[in-house]
């Protein structure tokens, strides 16, 4: 009888070849995992690190306050977006929401009493008690090696959710690890976390890196992960990246021993090369991984996993690539929605980039880039940005919460691999100090925000990195809560517009 470790060296997998990809697998009406009619309504969260991930968790909370986050379709989310919608998606049914999410306050009742306080089963916890530098010297000790990262971002994220198990691979649903266990016989049921029933169907973005040149959108989901574009890497030499997707459990596998037309016989290796959900999280948040290996510093860490091209199988063997966080490449996920033709989004933009009453023209860069004729980004006319600055700003003089609706044009982009040509309804959310909310919180709270010194002195702008003395990433219980009620309360104050992104008309 095998060991545990042995039996699933061997493993056949699904494979989608872009060039006969005519919807993704969770659009095939024709599959019982299909999401159906929700396939026009996604959210995205954009990357910051643990305020973006705190963000996040406010706003996760108040559209299910609302009543509408059963009607999403997609969750596509980078970096810290993703360190709080990746253990939302995959949360344990003996886990409730309402422990998740905490209770909704109001923000008269926010006393610096209350705001000092955070329960262990809110997911808050996590973002406050987030010993990285410790857990890095651990793992480098154990010799991780290219793990570290993950594993770190999966102690912090994923293990008070009991979803940090290296043994363990990812799956969709209940139906697809039927299907899985149907072709791998030696594969069990207990092989894999699952997505908790009725959530939306979740989209990491990471990035393959190529040094000198442009790096490659690399789509993570619970179902399959890959690169949908065959991009040619080296001219004339037959090296190709991308191609189309593989199931994520696959991913980081040798060359295929075997190939039919939609699957693939792929040796995963040792424990220590699985797939994980750490991995995921580690790999959409690895922010430092593309700086640090562009000036010589390799191995230190960052993911690194085997990839071979869906399309041209046995022209091209698996090498192994460095991977790093999906905003090297654009940090909002929006991409994603728009390869899948999603007609309806909010963008969460959970920046640290504030507003200027001086300069208009000032604006997170991610959203500038989808603007810009020229850049590798470009998917919307020109003429669309000056309508949110505009709209943004109106909001920021009246005091009210800095949200906008417009109908924008979608551009080819084809090194993105998007077909334009059709109108997307955007609901932008800007992270950004929101007078009508601050007013009502109790005056001992309020008179602390944009103090030039203090927890709450650069509140709602927090710092990606070192925000807090001593710490890499952790945030102040006070500084936790108070980011994710304000998120919160903008969904909430503003529920008819988040509302209304849901209908069938514009």
């Amino acid at each position: 009888m095998p060991s545990r470790k042995e039996r699933l060296k061997y493993v056949n997998t699904r494979i989608w070849k872009t060039d006969r990809l005519t919807s993704y697998p969770e659009q095939d009406n024709s599959h019982q995992d299909s999401i159906g009619a929700k396939a026009k309504f996604g959210v995205c969260f954009s990357g910051g690190g643990t305020r973006s991930a705190i963000c996040t968790h406010g706003q996760l909370k108040a559209l299910d306050d609302i009543g509408v986050l059963d009607k999403v379709g997609y969750l596509s989310c980078v970096s810290g977006g993703a360190w709080a919608a990746v253990p939302y998606t995959y949360l344990d049914q003996h886990w409730s929401d309402s422990n998740f999410f905490g209770s909704i306050v109001e923000p008269e009742k926010l006393t610096l009493e209350k705001l000092s306080e955070i329960s262990d089963k809110n997911y808050l916890h996590s973002v406050t008690h987030a010993s990285v530098m410790d857990d890095a010297i651990e793992h480098w000790a154990k010799l991780a090696g290219d793990e570290t990262f993950s594993r770190v971002i999966g102690d912090t994220f994923l293990e008070h959710f009991g979803l940090n198990s290296r043994d363990k691979f990812f799956a969709y649903t209940e139906n697809h690890i039927k299907d899985i266990l149907s072709r791998n016989e030696k594969m069990e049921e207990s092989d894999f976390y699952t997505v908790r029933p009725g959530r939306p169907f979740l989209i990491a973005s990471g990035a393959l890196l190529r040094f000198g040149a442009k790096d490659y959108l690399f789509e993570m989901t619970p179902w399959y992960s890959g690169i949908q574009k065959l991009y040619e890497s080296s001219r004339g030499r037959k090296k190709y990246i991308g191609g189309g997707f593989i199931e994520s459990f696959a991913i980081d596998s040798d060359s295929p021993d075997s190939v039919t037309d939609n699957m693939a016989t792929v040796r995963v290796g040792s424990m220590r090369h699985r797939f994980t959900l750490s991995d995921m999280l580690g790999t959409t948040g690895a922010a430092p991984s593309e700086v640090l290996n562009n000036i010589g510093l390799k191995f230190i860490g960052f993911p690194e996993f085997k990839h071979w091209p869906i399309n041209n199988i046995g022209d091209v063997k698996a090498k192994e690539y460095e991977f790093g966080d999906g905003g090297n490449i654009e940090n909002l996920g929006i991409l994603p929605l728009l390869k899948r033709g999603v007609e309806k989004i909010i963008v969460f933009v959970n920046t640290k980039k504030p507003l200027s009453s001086k300069n208009p023209n000032e604006i997170n860069a991610a959203v500038r880039a989808l603007f810009e004729p020229g850049n590798v980004n470009h998917v919307f006319s020109k003429e669309g940005l000056a309508e949110i600055q505009n709209a943004l700003h109106e909001k920021l003089e009246s005091g009210e919460a800095t949200i906008c609706t417009n109908i924008h044009s979608v551009i080819n982009n084809d090194h993105h691999g998007i077909t334009g040509g059709n109108e997307v309804e955007i609901l932008w959310v800007y992270n950004h100090n929101y007078k009508n909310w601050e007013d009502r919180l109790p005056a001992e709270v309020s008179n602390k925000i944009g103090r030039k010194m203090g927890k709450l002195a650069n509140f709602p702008h927090f710092a990606t990195f070192m925000e807090n003395a001593a710490k890499l990433i952790d945030m102040h219980p006070i500084q936790a809560n108070l980011l994710s009620n304000m998120s919160c309360s903008v969904v909430r104050d503003n529920a008819e517009d988040f509302i209304k992104i849901f209908s069938d008309s514009h």
